[in-house]
């Protein structure tokens, strides 16, 4: 693959949020967020088709929805068992293939809007608006902007839902949630996080579930459950495909270097909770999402690929976390810097290393 633009693009944004830290205007994050928004956008629009490894896949799915004007019913032909993929994604496809059946057209609409709503709730959450960016670009960007489209649209509404959820305007967030559901049913899972913010927890209660829920996987294999999945008509031929497949069928270590990385990030919370929920007004609601996303990974490790589609549903709010933590401990300045850093790293191990995402086709392959 091409790695030089992905290099150049984080470059970018981090030449933004130093202008960022340096300004005292109050609107920054505004001046901000449209430069990144189009660089974003075109970077997603204008890929070869195979920079990700579903995108392909997508294209021929595209290639099979008839055009809104097209349809025939009001189902517009749409068949689980055919095309598997959920309703509310075939019928945006659907709207989307009145302007053509063009790779840019399926990359750039949902790009976009995918990218709009996860920089959207960023800037609503997070005080480190650029920080928080540089998070999400060096590896959810390239895992669901770049690949797993359906699932990057379905968790940015989740995201974005969020933002309503903290101002309690419940209908707006049940109607983005059954949205989000309708684009990918496993945004559903979003659901335990919320309740959990709800009922909002003290440090205590969290640290023994920490200690509770470790033991537990340790002793249990709660991937066992997934059978009972398949009595659910339009789940019964992903739970065979995963069940069936060398491809999926595998576990994670409890001692995965991701999972080792949450948990002394889970611990650092712990331990510096009362100041953390002091200095950061919505502290509570990224470590609830990132709570629930360690331990569901840690709790399903033995069937991978349900492991990581539920932490990749609900681990949006990483992108808030690990700036706040980062500026807390060393401050604005140095912090940008090690969120910088951390970044960079973990861009590089993304497409030199962990590669899953990838397609292995260069960025620029259709065009030279």
């Amino acid at each position: 693959m091409d790695y030089a633009i992905f290099y150049l693009v984080i470059a970018f944004i981090f030449v933004i949020g130093c202008v960022e830290n340096s300004s005292q205007l109050s609107i920054r994050k505004s001046l901000y967020f449209w430069p990144i928004l189009i660089v974003l956008v075109a970077l997603v629009a204008f890929r070869s088709a195979g920079v990700g490894s579903d995108d392909r896949a997508y294209i021929e799915i595209f290639s099979k929805v008839p055009p809104l004007t097209e349809c025939e019913g009001i189902l517009c032909g749409y068949d689980y068992s055919k095309i598997n993929i959920e309703y509310g994604f075939y019928f945006l496809l659907s709207i989307m293939g009145m302007l053509g059946s063009n790779a840019i057209i399926l990359f750039g609409i949902t790009g976009l809007l995918s990218i709009y709503l996860n920089l959207k709730s960023i800037k609503y959450f997070s005080p480190y608006f650029s920080a928080g960016i540089l998070i999400y670009f060096s590896h959810f960007f390239l895992a669901k902007e770049l690949n797993a489209i359906r699932m990057g649209l379905a968790t940015a509404l989740i995201f974005y839902a969020a933002t309503f959820f903290t101002r309690k305007m419940f209908t707006f967030f049940w109607l983005i949630m059954l949205l989000a559901v309708s684009i990918h049913v496993t945004s559903a899972l979003a659901l335990i996080p919320f309740l959990l913010y709800t009922i909002s927890p003290g440090r205590q209660i969290l640290a023994a579930l920490s200690v509770i829920m470790v033991l537990f996987s340790v002793v249990f294999d709660l991937s066992q459950l997934i059978v009972f999945f398949k009595y659910f008509s339009f789940l019964e031929q992903k739970i065979e495909l995963y069940l069936n497949s060398q491809m999926y069928n595998y576990s994670i270590p409890l001692l995965n270097v991701v999972n080792v990385r949450n948990l002394i990030i889970v611990l650092l919370c712990l331990l510096f909770w009362a100041p953390l929920c002091s200095a950061n007004k919505y502290f509570k609601i990224a470590f609830y999402f990132f709570f629930c996303a360690t331990f569901f990974r840690i709790l399903f490790g033995d069937f991978a690929i349900l492991a990581g589609r539920g932490y990749a549903v609900i681990s949006m709010f990483e992108y808030i976390l690990i700036p706040m933590l980062a500026v807390y401990f060393v401050g604005r300045w140095p912090g940008y810097l090690v969120v910088f850093i951390y970044a960079l790293l973990t861009l590089s191990l993304n497409l030199s290393i962990n590669t899953g995402w990838s397609g292995g086709i260069g960025y620029l392959h259709d065009i030279l």
